[in-house]
């Protein structure tokens, strides 16, 4: 085996793909049909290639043009060093002047570089991030449904909540995240009881608002919630002035999407929805998630459709991570294909189990590369707002 001191990236290859949803679904501001991503595989001279994802296509630019020239030659095992490279030393999200974009090609090659890392060492990437501290990993079931066209609530409804009862029949799914917004809040509510009622007490339900509603509406709708036992809403409002104002006055919890765990903390919300993507990776997600532990909040993880490569990273993570201890997002059951050899991970009983194969624990399928690459010469980029952007007040 070649000394991991004498390694070296000689090349990154950048490849865009469609991936289809089986079932799209409808949130507050428009529909998801299928994901677009980048997949990102980085090449060393020892002939181990790892492998990374990450969203959306405008990254591919920047992973080309300027991220690689600067990480090639360099030693894959030299995280911070190569993340200094790349991004400034105060590379920070919450910085007008820093690059969303770079934060986000970035933790598409850093993704890669624990691919190589643990591929190099004969170990899962788990053993390199602090250790399997466990081998079963919690994750909740998102429900989708889509509204077709012009169709009434009604329609809508009765597909949610076929679909809760069949993923609690089939999967025993724990936990169950479902989107609101998409109607008037009286449907929203009357969503909620008869899933609820369909369901039983013990399922967890969590609800995603994706910031559809004023102050008064988010109040006045989850204190209704509140009757059926809504384990948590994600952000009801847009701002987190606006979700803390909601959570002095409710019983529920609030969770909101951050890059930045001290904010979520400091305005005296619950739980932080974080993706290692926009943070700039799994290294600075730890971070992120020390944070969260010392402030006494919880988080999870957010899900953007991954495929293949970023949920092994996040079940890599999560196992070897001990105060991430509540279920994280999945989109595995809706997305027609993984990249991988492997296929999708068994997910049931609201657990999946990290792959223990060596590096993230997957392997890239070629075949099914080209087939979703030219997917994507054939579509182009995958669109998910709506015309308007923002949904219609209904108070």
């Amino acid at each position: 085996m070649q000394p991991i001191k004498t390694l070296q990236i000689t090349k990154v290859r950048t490849t865009a793909v469609n991936v289809p949803m089986l079932e799209s679904y409808s949130f507050s501001v428009g529909k998801m049909a299928g994901v677009t991503k980048v997949i990102v595989e980085v090449e060393t001279n020892s002939g181990v290639v790892g492998v990374g994802e990450t969203y959306p296509l405008w990254t591919r630019q920047v992973i080309d043009k300027v991220l690689s020239p600067r990480i090639i030659d360099e030693n894959p095992f030299n995280l911070e060093r190569i993340a200094s490279i790349c991004l400034p030393t105060n590379a920070n999200p919450s910085l007008p002047y820093i690059d969303i974009y770079h934060l986000l090609g970035f933790a598409g090659i850093e993704m890669a570089l624990w691919d190589i890392a643990g591929k190099t060492c004969d170990v899962p990437a788990a053993m390199l991030m602090g250790g399997v501290y466990r081998d079963k990993i919690p994750f909740c079931d998102y429900v989708f449904t889509a509204r077709q066209g012009g169709e009434a609530a009604e329609q809508f409804m009765d597909r949610a909540v076929t679909s809760c009862k069949e993923l609690v029949a089939l999967h025993h799914s724990p936990v169950l995240e479902f989107k609101v917004g998409v109607f008037e809040p009286r449907y929203d509510i009357e969503m909620v009881r008869r899933i609820r009622e369909a369901v039983g007490k013990d399922v967890v339900l969590r609800v995603d608002a994706n910031c559809a509603w004023t102050e008064s509406t988010a109040l006045r709708t989850i204190r209704e919630f509140e009757r059926y036992t809504v384990d948590n809403v994600e952000e009801p409002c847009g701002t987190l002035e606006a979700n803390a104002r909601i959570r002095s006055s409710i019983k529920t919890p609030i969770s909101v999407h951050s890059t930045r765990v001290m904010e979520v903390a400091n305005h005296g919300l619950d739980i932080a929805v974080v993706n290692p993507l926009p943070i700039g990776g799994l290294q600075r997600l730890k971070q992120q998630v020390a944070i969260a532990e010392d402030r006494g909040i919880d988080v999870w993880l957010h899900s953007r459709g991954e495929l293949g490569f970023a949920t092994a990273a996040y079940l890599q993570f999560l196992s070897s991570t001990r105060y991430t201890l509540l279920p994280s997002q999945s989109l595995i059951r809706p997305t027609e294909d993984f990249l991988t050899k492997e296929g999708k991970p068994e997910f049931e009983k609201g657990f999946m189990s990290f792959p223990s194969k060596p590096g993230l624990g997957v392997t890239l399928d070629h075949s099914k590369l080209d087939k979703y690459n030219k997917l994507f010469e054939d579509e182009g980029e995958y669109y998910w707002l709506s015309e308007s952007g923002f949904s219609p007040p209904f108070y």
